[in-house]
């Protein structure tokens, strides 16, 4: 959601290049080219780090909406809004005249150059291009977000861009597998408190402030799980695997025998107990959980905090 926010700064940037902010901003970090082109630089600014981190997310979703073609690079830019990365797919021919979309525009009749494309990219691709609409009047083209129907950038689209993708480089609770479709329905049913269900979906979003996660958003020195000091403080280790922990899930009433490395997954695991409980049983069941694991994540704050030691039974 961070991600998100900071993208619609960086949208305000580009569609507001005159406006006093976005000048102070571009004389200073990026004077001889455009924001989607600028580079880190030396003199770097917690506030131009913020605007170059939701730029990530807006290039999963700018492209360029065709008008005149003037602005627009026939081959290296984002232009084509059924490609998977909006650009033309076919590679470029050695002996080829084409530089901008222009170029494969009849500015008089407004229309594309269907002979001139038959040469360059394939069959397929050429009928995506001619549904592509041109202005018939001479405007200039512009960037748009792909994934609104009415192309301004929104966070809401954005937020999903960015778990969708986060979900597929695997930095997810896993980047292979599908939670069933009522885990989160369950999970906001249960009838615990509701900064505990709050825990829990962070806990399957593998969002909680581990040092693992820490450190993975540079913000930590160590991986290094504080309690035992002999693994890596994954959410799963936190939770699960732990030697203090697993005393504390074969104490309780519900006697779970946790090793190391199970779960694997704290949503896999969860959406597993959804999909083989039903209703009673399953709410009962993951209430006992999710209230066992909430008060074992704040043991191991208050020994990380306020440095007193962890306590299975007490827990």
């Amino acid at each position: 959601m961070n991600e998100a926010l900071l993208a619609r700064q960086g949208w305000r940037l580009i569609q507001n290049p005159q406006s006093y902010w976005a000048r102070i901003i571009k004389g200073l970090y990026f004077p001889n080219c455009s924001f989607l082109e600028a580079k880190r630089g030396s003199r770097v600014s917690w506030a131009w780090l913020s605007l170059l981190q939701g730029r990530e997310i807006l290039y999963k979703g700018l492209r360029w909406q065709v008008q005149n073609g003037e602005s627009i690079r026939f081959w290296e830019d984002r232009w084509v809004p059924s490609s998977p990365n909006f650009r033309i797919s076919s590679p470029k021919p050695v002996e080829c005249d084409i530089e901008e979309v222009k170029d494969v525009i009849d500015q008089v009749k407004g229309s594309w150059k269907k002979e001139l494309l038959t040469k360059v990219v394939t069959q397929e691709e050429m009928q995506e291009l001619l549904s592509i609409p041109i202005s018939q009047v001479n405007r200039k083209d512009h960037l748009v977000w792909h994934y609104t129907k009415n192309g301004s950038y929104s966070v809401k689209s954005g937020y999903h861009q960015a778990v969708l993708a986060s979900t597929t480089q695997g930095n997810g609770p896993s980047s292979s597998f599908t939670p069933n479709k009522k885990l989160w329905e369950v999970v906001w049913k249960l009838n615990i408190p509701h900064k505990v269900r709050h825990f829990w979906w962070r806990a399957c979003s593998n969002s909680l402030a581990t040092k693992e996660n820490l450190m993975r958003r540079r913000c930590g020195s160590s991986k290094v799980c504080p309690i035992c000091e002999s693994f890596e403080e994954s959410i799963e280790h936190t939770l699960f695997d732990c030697q203090w922990v697993r005393a504390v899930w074969f104490g309780c009433n519900l006697n779970l025998n946790v090793g190391h490395g199970h779960p694997s997954s704290v949503q896999k695991w969860t959406s597993q107990i959804v999909d083989d409980l039903k209703g009673e049983q399953l709410m009962g069941y993951l209430e006992k959980i999710v209230m066992i694991a909430w008060h074992i994540w704040k043991s191991r704050n208050d020994f990380v905090f306020n440095y007193n030691p962890v306590d299975p039974e007490r827990t």
